[in-house]
């Protein structure tokens, strides 16, 4: 299942309640190698997507740790993707939220 083509069942998936924190992190990475998307005419729908998720996850389904877990590699993860976003026209949308973040 790639996330390029399932933006939206990933995502809703992602923050599903019952879904195990390994089974996130797995996702994450799937997102993470896919990252080739924000250079396409997709990365809008991307960033509708994921952006949400991707705040639900590190405000509310994680907390920060100080071990090196599971939680705390799949909040490294998130943070990265965010991190490597490019910054063009089509973010500047998500700006306000993401510094909230």
């Amino acid at each position: 299942m790639s996330p390029i083509h399932n933006f939206e069942q990933l995502s809703r998936r992602l923050v599903e309640p019952d879904l195990s924190i390994q089974t996130r992190l797995e996702i994450v990475m799937e997102v993470r190698e896919s990252l080739d998307i924000t250079h396409t005419a997709e990365y809008l729908n991307f960033l509708k997507c994921y952006f949400r998720a991707s705040s639900v996850i590190l405000l509310q389904i994680t907390k920060p740790q100080f071990t090196d877990n599971l939680e705390h590699k799949l909040r490294n993860m998130v943070v990265e993707i965010l991190r490597s976003l490019p910054h063009s026209e089509v973010l500047r949308p998500f700006v306000q939220d993401l510094l909230k973040v």
